[in-house]
């Protein structure tokens, strides 16, 4: 198998991101830019140039729509990975990926080999009341830790204390086991149905509480540039950035200008 580099990496992602584009707008399918891929797009025009991902959104009804559309398949070699159709998907969320590639996570067990792809978040309905919102997350973010500990390799993380903590905490998890972590996940996501909630966010994703926003402030879509293409965004993409980076159109420090993802890519 032949590796690819950052560059190639990143034209596959942002192939894979047009052609689910031109897919979502002709199956009627809303989303839009999300997370670094947004920011990329309001700062840079395009990727950020250190970022290696690509994050976008979409609400729980076009997102359970989009998992089973066609059975999963977006063009001949762009498909849908979800833990629901692939034992070897590793997230709780689904992605869209290039079944011409194999990805490999540094931090994931062997078995959870997948192919390269685009992250695909759901936006599901969350609490109206502060105290409750906080609580709701706070429940999440232990289920997503104890999914992602249940499928970890043992042993691996930034340093070998950090490595023995996380083997250590990912016992209980895989006791439970990824199945039962994730059905819980997925009836704690129905608490609040996206069609009747005020406020929705992703809430299967790293930001959590600081993607929360009303539902009526998201349609209709903004259109932004991105690399040479238009690409949709939330109509209220300012909030949403400064509610994830604060002063987002600041650029980081010099040493932080690094990707954030530690996996490699390889050509069947």
């Amino acid at each position: 198998m032949r590796k690819a580099g950052f560059e190639e990496i990143r034209t596959i992602q942002y192939e894979i991101l047009k052609e689910t584009a031109r897919y979502c707008d002709a199956n009627n399918i809303r989303y839009f830019l999300t997370g670094g891929t947004l920011l990329g797009a309001v700062r840079h025009r395009g990727f950020i140039p250190w970022d290696d991902d690509i994050d976008i959104a979409v609400p729980r009804p076009d997102y359970e729509r989009l998992r089973t559309l066609n059975g999963g398949k977006i063009s001949e070699f762009y498909e849908i990975s979800a833990f629901e159709n692939n034992p070897a998907h590793a997230r709780a969320f689904l992605r869209i990926v290039d079944n011409r590639t194999v990805y490999e996570h540094e931090y994931y067990q062997k078995k959870y080999r997948a192919s390269l792809g685009i992250d695909v978040f759901p936006m599901d309905g969350t609490p109206e009341d502060g105290a409750e919102c906080a609580r709701y997350f706070k429940r999440m973010k232990r289920l997503i830790r104890q999914f992602t500990l249940s499928q970890s390799a043992p042993f691996k993380s930034t340093g070998p204390l950090r490595a023995l903590e996380k083997t250590a905490a990912s016992i209980p998890a895989r006791i439970r086991g990824r199945e039962r972590i994730y059905r819980e996940l997925m009836r704690r996501v129905a608490e609040y149905p996206y069609e009747t909630s005020r406020f929705v966010g992703i809430t299967t994703g790293v930001y959590l509480e600081k993607e929360v926003l009303l539902k009526d402030d998201l349609f209709p879509a903004a259109d932004l540039s991105f690399e040479d293409g238009i690409f949709h965004a939330p109509a209220c993409y300012e909030k949403y950035l400064r509610q994830l980076y604060g002063d987002y159109m600041r650029l980081p420090k010099e040493e932080d200008r690094k990707p954030g993802h530690l996996f490699s890519v390889y050509w069947k």
